[in-house]
């Protein structure tokens, strides 16, 4: 490993040891893009080079009302949700009125350099009641022109266009891979 591979690497693993998974993270009753998870540490100015994976695990649930949402969509941010870059968006199906289900999310953003990162996010999610109403969904994308010499976080958000929806997280986690 190189020496600046090295440093990047004591760097990041300062800052991103293993914390315990967010719990309390707020329902989404309103419109608009809201956080879900944010990591627990700004990830260093300077300390990403390209090699660097993080994941996000996700999980909750949800209920639609009538009339249903219009649309409902998932969202990784290098940054916050107001000032940050969109890395990824995934939109989901449309759901039925009255529908009460759960929800898993697991996001990788694995830099390819310190100016360009590869968000895949992969979602299961309910379109109908039961077992047999749930399908994997699946977007990647590769973001150039990221600046990383200012410390920032991940950021995993959901936003919902309409009425008709809560959005419950029971539990979320930023981590980075080894």
């Amino acid at each position: 490993m190189s020496e600046k591979s090295n440093d990047t690497k004591q760097r990041l693993d300062r800052h991103l040891s293993g914390s315990p998974a967010n719990t309390s993270i707020a329902d989404v009753t309103t419109t608009g893009t809201k956080t879900l998870c944010a990591g627990d540490d700004a990830i260093p100015a300077n300390a990403i080079g390209g090699g660097e994976h993080f994941v996000c695990d996700a999980a909750g649930s949800f209920i639609t009302s009538n009339p249903a949402p219009t649309g409902m969509t998932f969202s990784v941010f290098w940054g916050s949700v107001a000032t940050g870059t969109d890395l990824q968006d995934l939109s989901t199906p449309a759901l039925p009125v009255s529908l009460t289900a759960s929800w898993s999310a697991e996001i990788h953003v694995v830099w390819l350099s310190a100016t360009s990162a590869h968000c895949t996010i992969k979602l299961w999610w309910h379109s109908s009641g039961g077992a047999a109403g749930t399908a994997p969904y699946i977007v990647a994308s590769t973001t150039t022109g990221l600046d990383t010499t200012v410390a920032k976080f991940l950021t995993l958000a959901f936003g919902f266009t309409g009425t008709g929806v809560t959005l419950k997280t029971t539990w979320a986690h930023w981590t980075r891979r080894r």
